[in-house]
This record gives structure tokens, sequence and C-alpha cells, in this order.
């Protein structure tokens, strides 16, 4: 099976612009996942595409997880914010979260 795990980077999910497929993508299917950190935001694509796909396998999480990696590094020491500029950004609505997208060819539930 073809895939590919993205890294998208920081960006607070009222500007996040999205993550999906071009009129002439290899893959079936693109979805994203958001947390503090990049394997939490990993971990919550992981769980979305285990809903939405017909042959997910604890083989296919497995190598997905061993492609990207492990990376534990919070928001917070990405940016380098302290504690109080983190509880304003929360306070203000916004948030700042981790992204991550997989796109791969996967069979869709009906």
């Amino acid at each position: 099976m073809k895939f590919i795990v993205e890294n998208l980077g920081i960006q607070s999910p009222s500007f996040f612009q999205g993550y999906g497929l071009g009129p002439n993508s290899p893959y079936t299917l693109a979805i994203y996942g958001i947390g503090d950190t990049p394997s939490e935001a990993l971990d919550n694509c992981l769980e979305r595409l285990s809903g939405t796909i017909k042959n997910y396998s604890q083989e296919m999480e497995d190598r997905i997880v061993s492609e990207f990696g492990e990376d534990n590094t919070t928001v917070q020491e990405e940016e380098g914010l302290t504690d109080e500029e983190m509880e304003e950004i929360f306070e203000n609505g916004e948030g700042l979260y981790w992204h991550v997208g997989i796109k791969g060819n996967f069979l869709v539930r009906e």
C-alpha cells in the first residue's frame, strides 16, 4: 500500500488551510490529526483513519508509526513560549497544535 505521512507543522485550527488531494494526486484519501506533540497528532490521525478505511490493521499502524518516528516535542517547547503566553493563546480561543497528515491509497468505508 502506498502512503505518505507529513508533519504539517504548528498551526491554529482556525487558520489551518486544510489538507487534501490535488486533482492529479496519486492517492485516494487524505486525513489529518492534531495534538500537543507530533506523536499525539499522529495518534489522532490514526484514530480517524481507523474509523474511515476498511483495510486498517495493527500492521499498517505499526508501519506508519515506524516511518514517521516518535517526536514528543510540545508546541510550547518548539515555539519557545512561556506558560503565560500559552495560556493567553488558549484564552483568546485560538490554540496552537501540531498537525500531521496521511495520504494514501486506502479502501474507504461506505
